[in-house]
């Protein structure tokens, strides 16, 4: 009876010791962690802010709690909780407005789809930094500036249109980090301007859109 039970407790209490310890064991063996990264956090609050300024909507489940991993457009790593993808396509449309500032701080961001919005002005230097990125898509916005310019932000230092491009431009470093990793680009229906650079490159593109 009572023995019995007294019994039966201290089993359940050490198996949940050994749970708690296991899972202790596990966090600090393979880094695994239950939310997302409080400078991530910010650097998505700071977007937040900024859309609520240009009069378009966040995401609802931007409201600043719980585990931004789980909020809506974002995709973490499930090992690490660093922000993988974030996907704000077709969600600036009210409001003609300058690009995003402050990215840099997504530091681990493979895939940035800013794509269907009023974006203008030159291509944020923010984005330059971002040496993890994989998947760029800034199609049909309104940026502008020179094509050489927006080229050594991304160091798309060797954009070919055929074997009869004979124009020569000598990249130079304006001070961002190079992206060494990008594999797809789409800089489609922008306002560019100035022909396509073409010097060396180190990036390994396995699709470009410039049209």
């Amino acid at each position: 009876g009572q023995g019995k039970s007294f019994f039966e407790m201290g089993c359940n209490f050490f198996t949940w010791c050994h749970l708690i310890l296991f899972l202790c064991v596990l966090h600090s063996t393979f880094g695994i962690s239950c939310c997302c990264i409080p400078e991530e956090r910010a650097v998505l609050m700071e977007i937040r802010s900024r859309l609520m300024t240009a009069q378009s909507e966040p995401p609802i489940s931007w409201s600043g709690h719980g585990d931004c991993c789980s909020w809506e457009r974002i995709t973490c790593k499930n090992s690490t909780r660093h922000i993988s993808h974030l996907d704000l396509s077709e969600i600036y449309q009210p409001v003609r407005t300058s690009n995003f500032q402050g990215l840099e701080g997504l530091s681990k961001l493979q895939y940035l789809n800013l794509s269907v919005n009023n974006l203008s002005g030159s291509i944020s230097g923010s984005i330059g930094k971002l040496v993890s990125l994989k998947v760029i898509n800034l199609g049909t916005n309104n940026i502008s500036g020179a094509l050489q310019d927006t080229g050594n932000i991304l160091r798309q230092q060797q954009i070919r249109r055929g074997s009869s491009q004979k124009s020569f431009w000598q990249c130079t470093n304006h001070g961002f980090t190079w992206l060494t990793s990008v594999q797809l680009l789409d800089l489609s229906d922008n306002n560019f301007v100035g022909p396509l650079p073409n010097c060396s490159s180190t990036l390994p593109l396995y699709f470009l859109n410039m049209s």
